[in-house]
């Protein structure tokens, strides 16, 4: 098979990863598993830029980079940018290095199927629905609840958590 043949297929299965809303992606591991596995380890990138920018109540990250590869004696550089908010990946202490891996498989995707180009145009636009900002809330709170070691760190969450929820952790902690 041949490079371009191979960069013309779609990734397996097992490579591709669900968000919640069923849209699907690759993971920045098997993107830089791919890029080293095509460039014999000849990629590197560049020119890493971002901006935070305060939005309401959330945060906004903006980035973009250059992603060189070099393959079959020929060099391309590709550009990757993201846009976000803090909200988007819950609980997230470096928002650059997810920036830059989201930069690194955006710019990827202009090599191919191989890279996730496409991954989502094979769905149902209708069955992907976009969150509210409620449901994010919800879904951040539940992942703290579901974090909390103690009951005197839970009880922190008890006036904006789901019921169903915190009552399944007060019982685990509970019972330990």
């Amino acid at each position: 098979m041949t490079i371009q043949e191979w960069l013309n297929q779609q990734p397996l299965a097992e490579e591709i990863s669900f968000n919640d809303d069923g849209s699907q992606y690759l993971p920045i591991a098997i993107v830089e598993e791919k890029l080293s596995r095509l460039t014999d380890g000849l990629w590197s990138t560049t020119s890493f830029t971002y901006k935070i920018q305060e939005f309401g109540e959330s945060l906004i990250i903006l980035a973009s980079i250059e992603l060189t590869v070099t393959y079959n004696s020929i060099t391309r550089t590709l550009i990757g940018c993201t846009t976000f908010s803090d909200k988007t990946y819950g609980i997230n202490q470096d928002w650059l290095a997810t920036a830059k891996s989201e930069c690194i498989k955006n710019a990827s995707k202009a090599l191919g199927l191989q890279f996730g180009s496409g991954l989502n145009n094979r769905l149902d636009k209708k069955v992907i629905q976009q969150k509210t900002s409620d449901d994010i809330k919800t879904d951040r709170i539940v992942k703290l609840i579901n974090n909390c070691k103690s009951i005197e760190e839970l009880a922190t969450y008890k006036e904006s958590a789901p019921m169903k929820e915190y009552m399944a952790k007060l019982k685990e902690l509970t019972n330990k």
